[in-house]
């Protein structure tokens, strides 16, 4: 029957695909059976292309693309299916899994590759990075060449959706570890399964069955019970992904054991498989509220389109185009690893976000894919024997991908030292992990969060400082200006956590945010239970990308703008507001680019371009703004016109650096500007009604903003 896609033969005809989730080849000679399992194989490559390329635009930010992340469940469906059905053919024809041939195809289908990657991904690191993260590479690229680099990022609880530019070039490769750690699992979990179904004289298809649908259940609800505790370590963990593999490992039985039915009825599932992304990918409007569902849409969807297929349906889409997708697909596996390294390379050399650069850095990337498989993947995968590489043993991949790595990972542990040894990259290290030289503010219990009393204690004039991070960098200049005026600044404030009541998801997962919640309905309290004069409001505008329900700008601006208005409603009549305007957004690290300087001793720009840096800081400045309209209880401090000037973001003023990271001031930054506050806290809490001059009113500052004036 054309349908029936039972394996048979006195070994297992279906050469080992390799790397079957995250992205790799299927070539259509890789099955025999004829024509339609070259159909098979083709359609599979074609979806596998569409995943790989809305991962790769979601990473270069087109704007069509924000739920191209979802690519990686794509991955993990088709790894679960491709591997389940490999195994249970090799079951079905030998009656048993040979685990280590098994392991060794993989060791020669996706370590040559990944090591090529770990160490060109060091070298950029050294040239582009900074001394500062450099220890911090060479641990990321010693978990990735182990696979276990998703187990790095879940006990250091990265979050993945607000990475910076300089954070580890390998963040992509968690996924690979997943995979491994499943292949490593996987045939013996099989091989398990079928001893016991034999030694019970149970059916072992519907053995198989029961036993993958129980491991993905359980999975699934660790997943679950991770995500409602709003734990960051859900993303990265084996267990809770090992569903996804788990869906795509049952259609990949019933490719094996089940006859395909008829063609109408895998139209059906592929028009519902379609349904999902349309809806997730391209309509973000219509993304779903609960992020389960997010995860398991595309993993339904997904199974969904592998069962249409199954059954003898095509993709929809025209026949170039899906030949072009099945060609991306053949070169997946590398573009994968190596897109996004050069995306991070190319932000770092160009200092910019701007897509046309990332997308050319992504083409480059799938260039040197290509290369990469056909010089160095694919004479040692297939072992041609005209290729010195084709002739060595597996054992010998090993141990030249262990030595090469190891030699790139002790040249870059020696170039480590030698920057610690530099003076000025330490004083940089200094400033970036905020702890101060010499001891300007500290909180009782050593930081700057909430519940902390700060500049003179004892003074019955108390001004309530909150807000997020962007609050807990001014810190140290509100201590000393407080110390000078006899004023107690109380804090508080929670990370990630605007002053505004908006109801935000939670940075980790895409639950609502109910600490902060909490903390926002605290504030009024705060500042009526301390008899507050005073309130000093600053926080980034990083945050409207997690509110619940608007998803347009629009929507986010509105919502935003409402939020302060509520806000500044709710408070006292006799309490003052000195309003912090946002602080420019700096597309690369300039206290990175300061210690690569120091180090190599080379003079490259670490300023940046006001324009951009500035753009979305004076939108929602402007939009707390407009929400204050009672002027004469409401005043602007500058932080942009200070720091950008003639066109750029200067990363020093003087011999002090202004940016500990992309958008925070550095304590001396912020120590610096003590003077200025000054005039506004005498304002704030009437020492002075007669010293204004130094204060800008709120209409002069609406009057600026709408002007699209910085400074």
């Amino acid at each position: 029957m054309q349908g029936d896609l039972t394996l048979q033969g006195s070994e297992p005809p279906l050469r080992d695909p390799g790397h079957g989730g995250i992205p790799t080849e299927t070539t259509s000679g890789q099955l025999a059976g004829g024509p339609h399992e070259r159909f098979y194989l083709a359609q599979l490559d074609v979806l596998r292309g569409l995943a790989v390329l809305a991962v790769v635009a979601f990473h270069t930010h087109l704007p069509w693309s924000s739920g191209g992340f979802l690519g990686v469940d794509i991955f993990f469906v088709l790894s679960g299916f491709l591997i389940t059905r490999l195994l249970v053919v090799e079951l079905r024809t030998t009656g048993s899994i040979a685990w280590r041939a098994f392991e060794a195809r993989r060791v020669r289908r996706l370590w040559p590759a990944l090591a090529l990657v770990i160490v060109g991904t060091l070298v950029l690191g050294v040239l582009l990075g900074s001394p500062l993260d450099w220890q911090q590479l060479m641990r990321d690229a010693a978990a990735s060449a182990v696979y276990a680099v998703n187990l790095r990022f879940a006990h250091r609880s990265v979050d993945y959706f607000a990475q910076s530019l300089e954070k580890s070039p390998y963040l992509h490769l968690w996924s690979l570890g997943v995979e491994e750690q499943f292949y490593v699992a996987w045939p013996l979990i099989l091989l398990g399964v079928a001893y016991l179904a034999r030694r019970q004289r149970l059916d072992e298809r519907r053995t198989l069955g029961a036993a993958i649908a129980v491991l993905g259940t359980l999975s699934l609800v660790l997943m679950i019970r991770l995500v409602q505790q709003q734990s960051a370590q859900v993303f990265f963990l084996t267990p809770a992904r090992l569903w996804e593999l788990a869906a795509g490992g049952l259609i990949g039985l019933r490719a094996v054991s089940a006859s395909a039915g008829s063609p109408q009825t895998g139209h059906l599932y592929v028009a519902l498989g379609l349904l999902p992304f349309i809806g997730t990918i391209f309509f973000p409007s219509l993304r779903f509220g609960q992020p389960v569902l997010q995860t398991i849409a595309p993993v339904a969807g997904t199974a969904l389109l592998l069962e249409g297929i199954r059954r003898g349906s095509r993709l929809p889409i025209p026949t170039g185009i899906a030949s072009a997708l099945a060609w991306i697909g053949l070169y997946s596996y590398g573009w994968y690893l190596w897109h996004w390294p050069l995306i991070l390379g190319a932000k770092l050399f160009w200092h910019t976000n701007d897509s046309r650069y990332l997308i050319a850095a992504s083409a480059l990337a799938l260039g040197i894919a290509v290369a990469s498989k056909r010089w160095l993947e694919d004479p040692i995968r297939f072992r041609t024997a005209s290729s010195p590489l084709g002739r060595l043993p597996t054992w010998g991949v090993i141990v030249s991908a262990i030595a090469v790595v190891a030699v790139a990972l002790a040249a870059n542990k020696l170039l480590a030292r030698r920057a610690l040894e530099n003076q000025q990259v330490r004083g940089l290290a200094a400033l970036r992990r905020y702890k101060p030289l010499g001891g300007p503010a500290q909180c009782p219990h050593g930081t700057m969060t909430d519940d902390c009393v700060l500049g003179d204690v004892s003074s019955p004039l108390v001004v309530v400082v909150s807000g997020d991070s962007h609050a807990q960098h001014w810190l140290p200049a509100l201590d000393s200006a407080g110390r000078a005026l006899g004023l107690k600044v109380v804090t508080h404030i929670l990370g990630a956590c605007p002053p505004w009541p908006l109801r935000l998801r939670n940075m980790h997962n895409n639950y609502e945010d109910t600490a902060c919640e909490r903390h926002q309905r605290q504030l009024v309290r705060t500042v009526a239970a301390d008899g507050a004069v005073a309130l000093v409001l600053a926080s980034s505008e990083g945050s409207a990308e997690r509110l619940i329900g608007p998803l347009m700008a629009k929507e986010r601006d509105r919502t935003w703008k409402q939020g302060s208005k509520t806000l500044l409603a709710s408070l006292p009549k006799t309490v003052r507001v000195i309003l912090v305007e946002k602080s420019p957004y700096i597309v690369f690290d300039p206290l990175a680019c300061l210690a690569r300087n120091a180090f190599w001793g080379s003079l490259p720009a670490c300023d940046a371009d006001s324009a951009s840096a500035a753009e979305s800081a004076v939108r929602y400045t402007k939009l707390e703004l407009d929400a204050a309209t009672e002027s004469e209880r409401v005043r602007l401090f500058r932080t942009i016109g200070p720091v950008c000037s003639s066109g750029s973001c200067r990363a020093l003023i003087g011999d002090i650096p202004v940016f500990r990271d992309e958008h925070h001031f550095t304590w001396r930054y912020a120590l610096s500007q003590t003077g200025r506050w000054i005039p506004y806290l005498r304002w704030a809490t009437g020492l002075d009604l007669s010293d204004s001059s130094a204060v800008v009113s709120w209409r002069d500052a609406v009057a600026r903003e709408g002007r699209g004036v910085p400074d």
